[in-house]
């Protein structure tokens, strides 16, 4: 009880999905700073911030023409493991990217362009 008795003062990072709808398919979020004081039971919390559409998800669409395979698992949010390389592989190629050359054991291609450049470059 005696804890209720001694105001206690919080503040700090606010952020979630927003009421608010845009009527995209990811929606909005809000980020800000709040503090909250509290005291006899009383709790008064005040928020400031604002609310932004929330980013998509990155996808093969979004990478430059030309890229490597560690440049695109880095882009996509996947850890460059072997099946992680195989896992990006195929979505470069399932996007329209081209493998420029082998890597020296004939195994996966460093680096992949969009099927699009590939008549630019040669």
């Amino acid at each position: 009880m005696i804890r209720h008795l001694i105001p206690h003062i919080e503040g700090g990072p606010w952020g979630g999905a927003a009421l608010t709808s845009n009527g995209s398919p990811t929606g909005d979020e809000a980020r800000g700073r709040c503090i909250a004081f509290q005291w006899f039971g009383l709790m008064i919390e005040i928020g400031v911030g604002t609310v932004r559409p929330r980013p998509a998800a990155p996808t093969c669409e979004t990478l430059p023409n030309d890229v490597t395979v560690e440049q695109a698992a880095k882009h996509l949010g996947i850890q460059s493991t072997a099946g992680g390389r195989v896992t990006v592989a195929h979505r470069l190629i399932s996007a329209g990217f081209k493998p420029i050359r082998a890597n020296a054991f004939g195994g996966l291609a460093n680096r992949y362009v969009r099927e699009q450049a590939v008549g630019r470059m040669r």
